[in-house]
């Protein structure tokens, strides 16, 4: 019995068999836990995400991030809270079986790798067991339960887990696989056995392929190669009820629809920290919608080689079952040996199981993945009667076998030197950093308010990454603006924190970074950087050589371990919330972005904005910000209208409790943030609703988004950088160059 036993009702009942289904021979044990399982997965999982504390984005300070925090404090593992992982894995976690790992959080006291390794060892055989009892409910055999486990351990190692992801989408990644439509039209597509209407089939390929171009183009690719092989072995077979299920697979399409959970798991596989402008700069040709999918060469060739190697496995040779257990079962070998080379590379601790919470949930995926895989081959084997000579055999099994591991390999032989200066970071020598940072901090009463620390790389290439100081930081008791980062990442955070961190450009000597860095390393912090930090709140600014400008105090030199030094500067008067006085108008973030960087233009009191909401206002007498469970409450005093600027990032989503009746407003200014409007002193909650039923306003989201980087992207008479210009640029370049040279 598989989760296909529900399509098993209907189909049966079309059939005038309703009598069947109220029998005592129907209902077995194996069909009793399949419907289980799909209750599980359709109603419980959505209502338990539902009830998280979703903090102000999705997974951000809710219970079980701070579980995570508290008990890591005196583990030394710095928490990297600027990075959407320890955000998503806190989100992720309130799974089912993966609620039962916080009870091994308290191990992390245990003092260094000790305790790591105890919670690491109970926390993998929860981990596995509860993965091994979701595949047998499914109905998976021993092989494909073991691989399940297997696959499902093994996206949980760091670092394997980045390649684990980006190689493996169609087992992992729920945009690829788990949108309803898909998923159902798979079902479909299993139960064709009878129908040699060929037509009918494309027809049905065809709806699933315009629903996806109308989604997002880029799943055309992915829908193309997933499809394909399941394609291929239903064109193969018999057909049968194939007009009955292409009905189900409309009917569910609507229904889902309407009701916004597939909205919902769309924008939340697509909405992370690696998406659109960060794709950019790690050199993707074009901003790009998935974590790190198609983004390089190898990615994609491991895409197509694992795809055609168990394509040919199941129509060509013999012994197909066995072959596809093995293929799946070499892949995940060779991806554990490949983790396994990188840990070792790195010279860090290599035990194979580390905590590492970004994608637990994804588990439940790839289990369901592994189940619907097995049943449609299984299926289309038996029903494909296609052979080969026992030497054409013999050599499919071998190429077909070995083509996958073989691109594996050669990708990690080529990445790991590469990527494994990530991981030889002296972590621990850069605490002297965040401490003499926290001091400064503590000046202006930085722990118990909101604040943002700032990492520049001026003049040196070995300034300590803002994930460590950020991480030294939280692990300190200090309370940082990150732990409140947006899950997609807008252009103006892209320019803040990201401006000047060249660890892509080391690692890779052809990154447009540097065919600037002669001229970038001789900078000074420009307005247009000093009005982003007034934006984000930043108080502290930590760079490689000492800076000098007239919004910041001398740096502090502090020597760090490793032979190397830093300087922290603390930024004067800083401002938590913005109170301009007047208003600017802009017609495009392009325009909003050349204007910041005037000189004469400084946001403490000048507002920039698309449209005007107040005719007439006055500048607020005092303003303050208290972030809390899911919301964010703001105190405004004022003698008549007055607008004000949040140091968070604007989103549709951000709704307004307007208890007062002050006509409270919220808008977007700035180019990213969240504007307030009110017409008189006023205390307001805001409340940051994201969820299944309302996934809209984070798709909106998204496209103005897009809309920015493509405005950014086409303007190069927007930026006096024809000093720069001595050869065709693409439009990424264009990009990144107006981006980092404008009026410098």
């Amino acid at each position: 019995m598989t989760i296909f036993g529900a399509y098993e009702i209907l189909h049966q009942s079309m059939n005038g068999w309703t009598s069947f289904l109220f029998s005592r021979q129907y209902w077995s044990r194996d069909r009793i836990l399949g419907y289980l399982s799909l209750l599980t997965f359709w109603i419980i999982v959505p209502l338990i995400w539902l009830e998280i504390p979703q903090g102000l984005f999705a997974g951000t300070d809710g219970r079980l991030l701070q579980l995570l925090i508290e008990n890591s404090q005196s583990s030394g593992i710095p928490w990297q809270t600027n990075n959407i992982n320890t955000m998503q894995g806190a989100f992720n976690l309130a799974l089912p079986f993966n609620t039962a790992l916080s009870s091994t959080f308290p191990l992390l006291y245990i003092e260094g790798w000790n305790g790591v390794f105890i919670s690491s060892v109970i926390n993998f055989l929860l981990f596995s067991s509860s993965i091994f009892f979701l595949s047998r409910c499914l109905g998976l055999n021993n092989i494909f339960s073991f691989l399940a486990v297997f696959a499902s351990c093994l996206q949980t190692i760091y670092p394997f887990q980045y390649i684990f992801s980006t190689s493996v989408q169609f087992l992992i990644w729920p945009t690829a696989f788990l949108s309803i439509a898909q998923f159902n039209f798979m079902l479909g597509i299993a139960f064709i056995n009878n129908n040699k209407n060929l037509i009918l089939r494309y027809l049905s390929f065809l709806l699933i392929l315009v629903w996806s171009i109308s989604s997002e183009p880029l799943w055309v690719l992915i829908n193309g190669m997933f499809f394909f092989p399941f394609f291929v072995i239903a064109l193969l077979s018999k057909g049968r009820a194939i007009l009955i299920h292409s009905a189900y697979l409309f009917g569910i399409i609507v229904i889902i629809s309407a009701s916004g959970l597939l909205e919902y798991i769309y924008t939340l596989g697509i909405g992370n920290s690696r998406s659109m402008v960060m794709e950019a700069w790690r050199g993707a040709g074009f901003p790009v919608y998935t974590s790190g999918v198609f983004v390089g060469k190898w990615t994609f060739l491991i895409h197509i080689s694992v795809f055609v190697s168990l394509l040919f496995g199941a129509l060509f040779t013999k012994g197909r079952r066995q072959f596809i257990s093995f293929s799946m079962f070499s892949c995940l070998v060779v991806f554990y040996l490949v983790a396994t080379y990188y840990l070792a590379y790195a010279q860090v601790w290599p035990f194979p199981f580390p905590l590492y919470y970004e994608t637990h949930s994804y588990s439940v995926f790839i289990v369901v993945a592994v189940g619907v895989i097995a049943a449609i081959l299984r299926d289309g084997i038996d029903a494909t009667p296609i052979h080969l000579s026992s030497w054409g055999r013999r050599a499919a099994s071998v190429t077909f076998s070995l083509v996958a591991p073989v691109v594996i390999v050669a990708c990690a032989m080529s990445l790991a030197p590469n990527r494994s200066i990530i991981y030889q970071e002296p972590i621990e020598s850069y605490r002297p950093i965040a401490e003499r940072a926290l001091d400064m901090l503590r000046q202006d009463g930085g722990e118990e308010t909101l604040f943002t620390v700032s990492v520049l790389n001026i003049g040196r290439d070995q300034t300590p990454s803002f994930n460590h100081v950020t991480g030294h930081l939280l692990n300190m008791g200090a309370r940082t603006m990150n732990e409140y980062a947006q899950v997609v990442t807008p252009p103006a955070h892209f320019l803040t924190t990201r401006l000047t961190d060249s660890e892509e450009a080391t690692k890779d000597q052809s990154h447009p970074y540097n065919h600037y860095k002669a001229r970038f390393n001789k900078l000074t912090i420009a307005s247009y950087q000093e009005n982003l930090f007034r934006s984000f709140a930043v108080k502290v600014v930590v760079s490689g050589e000492p800076l000098h400008h007239a919004a910041l105090e001398a740096g502090q030199r502090v020597d760090i371990a490793n032979g190397g030094h830093a300087y922290v500067h603390r930024v004067r008067n800083p401002e938590v919330i913005l109170r301009p006085s007047r208003i600017e108008q802009t017609t495009s973030i392009a325009k909003t972005i050349a204007l910041l960087q005037q000189p004469d233009v400084d946001v403490r009191e000048t507002l920039l904005l698309k449209t005007r909401p107040l005719d007439d206002f006055v500048r607020a007498d005092d303003a303050s910000l208290r972030v809390g469970k899911n919301k964010l409450h703001v105190t405004i005093k004022s003698d008549g209208p007055t607008i004000i600027v949040l140091p968070v990032y604007y989103s549709h989503c951000w709704k307004i409790e307007d208890t007062d009746g002050v006509g409270a407003r919220i808008f977007r200014g700035n180019g990213a943030f969240t504007a307030l409007s009110v017409n008189r002193s006023a205390e307001l909650t805001l409340h940051f609703t994201y969820g299944i039923f309302n996934a809209g306003c984070r798709r909106r989201d998204m496209e103005d988004w897009r809309d920015d980087i493509d405005a950014m992207a086409e303007g190069p008479g927007l930026w006096d950088v024809q000093d720069l210009i001595v050869f065709e640029k693409t439009p990424r370049e264009r990009l990144f160059e107006a981006i980092i040279q404008a009026k410098w």
